[in-house]
């Protein structure tokens, strides 16, 4: 290389910064019921905050793992659907006395992490669903409207975005999906990233939210108290948008 070629080309390129790239991951999940609703959730992060945004769930898991009343291990997967039953861990066929209590605390601790989700900085959630009377082909659907969706809201913005779905790998319908936007002007990286949720503590924050705008669409009359917990707590997010 001659002499002086690095520093004419350090003054002639802008550093690559990321207010050059900016990125949002988004972390995604699924809920809903075998009839008549479809539901995704998902949280986005700037990649500029992910680890600040990682520490606040870290630090909700702390809280559960030393608290006595619970017995959650810091690797324990975290699944809305069996907080919200009230099942963990203590609820086994010995466990009699006080059974609705513990219950009770079993559901909060969804609402403590939708809490933590609500002060992760850089981070926005939200929701989407569809009723429909063919759960498996709309699911998958959902998600495409969905994706279709995300891609505009970054191309407006001349963003771009991550996406990391809970999954083995097998759900292809998800893969066409990013496959069908428009190579010129995608802005959603390549395919969506598979991941299990027992492995990934950000896609289990992504279960909480999926599952509470479940909950706020269904009404049912079990399930009373966590009905307004999406509104409420994660007011931002806006209501769930139906695609």
């Amino acid at each position: 290389m001659l002499p002086g070629t690095t520093e004419q080309l350090h003054r002639m390129e802008p550093a690559l910064t990321t207010a050059h790239t900016p990125t949002r991951i988004y972390y995604v999940d699924d809920s809903g019921d075998a009839r008549s609703l479809a539901v995704i959730g998902w949280l986005g992060i700037e990649l500029a905050h992910w680890q600040p945004a990682l520490d606040s769930w870290q630090h909700f898991r702390r809280g559960l793992h030393t608290d006595p009343a619970l017995d959650i291990r810091a690797d324990d997967e975290l699944h809305a659907v069996n907080l919200a039953a009230g099942r963990g861990r203590r609820l086994n066929e010995a466990v009699r006395t006080h059974g609705e209590v513990q219950k009770s605390r079993y559901r909060d601790v969804v609402r403590r992490g939708l809490e933590a989700v609500a002060k992760m900085p850089g981070a926005t959630a939200g929701a989407a669903f569809r009723r429909t009377h063919d759960i498996g082909r709309d699911r998958a659907g959902l998600y495409a409207a969905w994706i279709e969706r995300l891609n505009a809201q970054h191309a407006a913005s001349d963003s771009h975005a991550l996406v990391v779905v809970d999954g083995d790998g097998t759900e292809h319908a998800l893969r066409r999906a990013h496959r069908a936007l428009q190579g010129g002007a995608r802005h959603v990286i390549e395919d969506p990233l598979f991941v299990p949720a027992h492995r990934n503590h950000l896609v289990q924050a992504a279960d909480f939210i999926a599952h509470v705008a479940f909950q706020h669409l269904a009404r049912r009359p079990n399930r009373e108290p966590m009905r307004e917990w999406f509104p409420e707590i994660l007011p931002d997010a806006g209501p769930p948008v139906a695609l």
